[in-house]
């Protein structure tokens, strides 16, 4: 079981909405003390996050049995980005393939950087967000639902 410590609350930091897909291997809810749980099959393996009432990642450990079986109340679960890579899971609020562009804005000349400019700006304004599962970037909007999916690489984004 992994512990993780809970930061203090960012007001500039932005949550997003998971919820349950049966189709793609996970499920959200909360346990009687209202934790937010996330859970499911990720490969041969059964996992659980469990988060802060808050949303913040608490502990990540393996799961024996029926991963809804975990979850009291199903539901959608609001929490901020993180990220497990001994999980192969996470979220972030930009793609891959911006959040490299922001780590070396100044190897893009000048149009290219206002073209990105644009692009992320509009990414931020739509609400979407990206949901790490098990090797799988899957494009989110504001309410949890999967839009799109592609392997998780780096792949050179369309301008």
């Amino acid at each position: 079981m992994t512990q993780h410590d809970e930061d203090e609350e960012d007001p500039d930091t932005p949550f997003h909405i998971l919820r349950s897909n049966e189709r793609l291997g996970w499920w959200t809810g909360r346990n009687r003390d209202g934790k937010r749980i996330l859970c499911g099959r990720h490969g041969d393996r059964t996992f659980l996050l469990r988060f802060s009432k808050r949303g913040r990642l608490k502990e990540s450990m393996p799961l024996d049995g029926d991963p809804r079986d975990a979850i009291d109340i199903e539901k959608p679960i609001r929490v901020f980005e993180f990220e497990l890579p001994e999980f192969d899971v996470g979220v972030s609020t930009l793609p891959r393939e911006y959040r490299a562009f922001l780590d070396d804005t100044w190897s893009f000349d000048e149009s290219e950087r206002a073209r990105w400019a644009v692009v992320i700006n509009d990414w931020r304004e739509s609400g979407h967000f990206i949901f790490h599962w098990d090797g799988v970037e899957y494009q989110c909007d504001e309410e949890g639902n999967v839009l799109t999916q592609g392997k998780d690489e780096d792949p050179e984004p369309e301008l």
